[in-house]
């Protein structure tokens, strides 16, 4: 199957019936980007749904998209996947910096749905309740998942589907960019067809216009951009009682404009009719004599579509050229057998001379030797590296921590570019640590000393509800893999502001019905 595409591209952004601004923002590839880089990186797709307040939430989903895609085409890592999720990665960090920096920002944050198109391949992102859709034989299937407390509801079965339009945690949203100084994407494969179509959108769409009607949508528009006007207008017309994006990639099959208002009951005949008219047109042509030797045929060009010069624009349609797979394997070379140009192999694999002279007598026929067998070398396994423990240097044990405190140590090992180190917090000595600081944050003070600078102990979101004794530890990691290499001893500290709803008495969240103390919605919010 050949792997080149056309894609048609769509889109359409609108702040909705309710609101007075619009704080999505969505991204489609530079303009100034090569060929050789559209190739390589294929071509990258996000919508994002800002939070908190017009200043906040408008910053940022306009610095998700922004961040995002530069860290993307510039990272050039082969995989795609490792490269979509360090972007990512890094425009979290760069949200919640700057939400600590700025009270007036403190609450903002971001959803964000990715999608790179290279070849046939589909890559997708998630963070968030921001949604991409497959949409396939007139069918629409949701390729993320939701990362909301209603998700998350239906499927532990403590929420209905009754209960999810007036639920009142239905907004509520577990992972978003900014939320906390690390944030782990969900990620999704597909192989794309001819015929299909992708769809990128805030959730201010599928809350006014169904799954069905999505599909209906995209398969009866003749265009990209119609579908995108066709499905934002939709959801206005439903309500919008949010803002809504949509982005529609059509990908190169879609049936043609001349049959796009067919009835469905129609579409069978109009195929037939077609399929007849062109074996009519191989018969012909078959026989027509042909003077000389065919020319080359030029390459075809639709009306609508450019160039792959030409980068692709919000509304224009885009021809993709042939991409290597999104993680291309390298076939080793076959192996040659050699032979000595004064020997050749008899039937029984015993070399014999060549050459002339008196042959042999009949009763002088040599009796075969058995070869004896050459023993295979045995290879001998690389050593794996041994790193020394990262030696904890400040804070000391047993320290009360409180405001802006910086996590100091020593590492003696040889410094490789794939090495990071994480800060790493627990309840317990010696096990349960998670990762409160990622390898993004660390800084290299000289040979041996590296730091977190200026850790805001009193934001950490691990903290929340933690009182002494905690521990804090540096872990040794792969940046690549992620796989940890060695960890340094723990050491115990005290948090300053112990929260006091360590001892609430609820025991399930999110907060039961029936009256509850304060505490108790105060500490069941943060779980």
């Amino acid at each position: 199957m050949s792997t080149n595409l056309r894609l048609d591209i769509g889109c359409q952004t609108h702040p909705g019936q309710v609101r007075q601004r619009n704080e999505d923002s969505f991204g489609l590839p530079p303009p100034n980007l090569s060929q050789e880089t559209l190739a390589a990186r294929g071509y990258l797709y996000l919508v994002a749904d800002g939070m908190g307040g017009y200043q906040g939430g408008q910053q940022a989903s306009q610095m998700a998209v922004q961040r995002i895609m530069q860290e993307y085409y510039q990272d050039t890592s082969p995989d795609l996947e490792h490269s979509l999720a360090r972007a990512i990665r890094l425009a979290n960090a760069q949200i919640y910096q700057e939400a600590q920096r700025s009270p007036e920002l403190q609450k903002m944050g971001s959803t964000v749905t990715a999608a790179v198109v290279r070849g046939r391949e589909l890559l997708v992102a998630n963070v968030g309740d921001s949604r991409t859709y497959l949409v396939r034989n007139g069918l629409a299937r949701q390729l993320t998942e939701d990362h909301s407390f209603i998700a998350q509801g239906l499927k532990q079965g403590i929420v209905t589907p009754d209960q999810v339009e007036k639920h009142p945690y239905r907004g509520v949203i577990t992972r978003v960019l900014g939320g906390g100084p690390d944030v782990q994407p969900d990620f999704f494969r597909e192989q794309l067809q001819a015929g299909d179509a992708i769809l990128l959108c805030s959730d201010g769409l599928p809350n006014e216009v169904d799954d069905q009607q999505i599909a209906a949508t995209i398969s009866r528009s003749r265009t990209a951009q119609e579908a995108a006007g066709r499905l934002v207008n939709q959801a206005n017309q439903h309500g919008g009682r949010d803002n809504v994006t949509a982005i529609v990639i059509g990908v190169d099959g879609r049936r043609p404009a001349a049959i796009a208002g067919l009835p469905s009951w129609l579409l069978p005949l109009a195929g037939a009719v077609m399929a007849v008219a062109l074996i009519l047109a191989v018969l012909v042509m078959a026989w027509r004599p042909t003077p000389g030797p065919l020319s080359a045929v030029s390459p075809l060009v639709t009306p609508g579509t450019t160039a792959l010069a030409t980068p692709p624009m919000p509304v224009a349609t885009v021809a993709t050229t042939a991409a290597p797979p999104l993680m291309a394997t390298t076939a080793a070379p076959p192996l040659t057998a050699t032979t000595t140009p004064s020997q050749t192999l008899s039937t029984g694999g015993i070399p014999t001379e060549t050459g002339t002279g008196t042959p042999p007598s009949p009763t002088a026929t040599p009796t075969p030797t058995p070869r004896t067998p050459t023993p295979s070398p045995t290879a001998t396994p690389t050593p794996m590296p041994v790193y020394p423990r990262p030696e904890l240097v400040d804070p000391p044990p047993d320290a009360t921590l409180s405001g802006k405190r910086t996590f100091k140590w020593k590492w003696t090992g040889e410094w490789t570019g794939n090495l990071g180190f994480e800060l790493q917090m627990s309840t317990k000595e010696d096990e349960d640590f998670v990762t409160v600081l990622s390898y993004e944050y660390y800084r290299k003070n000289d040979e041996n000393t590296f730091e977190f600078p200026s850790v805001e102990i009193d934001t950490l979101p691990w903290l929340a509800n933690k009182s002494g004794p905690c521990y804090w530890r540096v872990t040794l990691i792969d940046t690549q893999t992620k796989d940890t290499l060695v960890s340094s001893e723990s050491r115990p500290f005290k948090p300053a502001n112990p929260n006091p709803c360590d001892s609430c008495p609820c025991d399930k969240c999110p907060p039961r019905t029936g009256t509850r103390p304060e505490c108790c919605d105060m500490c069941c919010k943060n779980q």
